[in-house]
């Protein structure tokens, strides 16, 4: 016959563990589970804020398209089992939250770059030469810059060591000077005592004329992808309520790993949970009583997601099998024993 077990937890005084320990294992009676292991551990417990954090952020994601609520409708009202079953399809709309977000900020991180470096190509569209390659010459030397316009006459008094071409108008010109390499040096020093700025091409192929179509181009189909998303965001804007349930049921998961592990580090208290056989739950209250009276004592049903040791009491005849029988499989708990059968 198998015999129901109950969970027991117990809280009392540091003081009183080692005497508490010695009167139940002088009773036998009970399968001591550590603390420790009950206690959520650091691993545990950053699962556990993640899931907050995930449904949390999600919220705030979908607040510009969730539905809005009336100033006097009524707060919904739930149950923990509705919030515990909230929790996994709120996880799983979280998540797809969370990929559409992340993939809107990559692309506005992608076209703020392109437009950074349309920004930087614009003075030099007209740049006939292929960025990468213009300068691959070990005779000429070849210089890029920005250059106050009112400056840029001034290299024609150095016509006989450079020449120079224009690109850009406006108060800063894009301007290319060549030199044979030998010159280079005097015409590094002519340009530093004038208004110049060097400038360094994007590490891009073609002209810069070339690029900037393509980096547009890219932009396009990138704001056509955002708007995509956007509408994705909107349509998932109805799980909204259900996200903020999930969310409920997140913190309270979280706020009960931390209570369990603050009450597993303190130092005045000790806590253990173990099973009892049922019929032999009160005479382990006793022996709990006959050392301490400054103590929390629980004795409950097993919840749906704990499995307690398999137990088992027969009569002298069908005791002896119970090795035979536990040489194969202890009988489940919530099962039949097989024992007297087999005897």
């Amino acid at each position: 016959m198998i015999i129901s077990m109950k969970r027991l937890t117990l809280i009392a005084h540091k003081d009183d563990e080692q005497a508490i320990l010695k009167a139940l294992q002088r009773l036998n009676a009970v399968e001591i589970i550590s603390a420790g292991e009950e206690a959520a551990d650091e691993g545990v417990l950053a699962g556990l804020e993640e899931q907050v954090a995930k449904t949390s952020d999600a919220l705030a994601a979908l607040k510009p398209y969730a539905p809005k609520k009336g100033l006097l409708d009524p707060t919904p009202e739930t149950t923990a089992a509705a919030l515990t079953e909230a929790l996994t399809k709120g996880l799983e709309d979280s998540g797809r939250v969370e990929e559409l977000v992340r993939e809107a900020s990559e692309i506005r991180s992608r076209m703020e770059k392109n437009l950074a470096l349309l920004d930087q190509l614009a003075p030099w569209k007209s740049f006939p030469a292929d960025m990468k390659t213009y300068a691959a010459s070990k005779k000429v030397r070849y210089f890029t810059g920005l250059m106050v316009s009112q400056d840029v006459d001034k290299l024609k008094a150095h016509e006989d060591i450079l020449e120079y071409q224009v690109f850009s108008e406006g108060g800063n010109q894009a301007v290319l000077v060549a030199c044979e390499a030998e010159d280079a040096k005097q015409v590094q020093a002519v340009l530093k005592s004038l208004q110049w700025t060097d400038v360094v091409f994007p590490k891009l192929s073609g002209t810069p004329g070339a690029a900037m179509a393509e980096l547009e181009e890219d932009n396009r189909k990138l704001a056509a992808r955002q708007e995509e998303l956007a509408a994705e965001l909107k349509e998932l804007g109805v799980c909204a309520e259900e996200i903020g349930r999930a969310n409920d049921a997140a913190i309270i998961e979280r706020d009960r790993a931390r209570a369990s592990q603050e009450l597993a580090r303190t130092a005045a208290t000790f806590h253990l949970e173990g099973w009892v056989r049922e019929d032999e739950a009160e005479k382990v209250k006793k022996a709990i009583a006959s050392v301490t009276d400054a103590c929390v004592v629980d004795v409950r049903d097993p919840d749906e997601d704990e499995v307690p040791p398999s137990v088992v009491k027969n009569g002298d005849f069908a005791q002896p099998f119970e090795a035979v029988t536990n040489l194969y499989s202890r009988p489940d708990p919530n099962g039949i024993d097989g024992t007297p059968y087999m005897a």
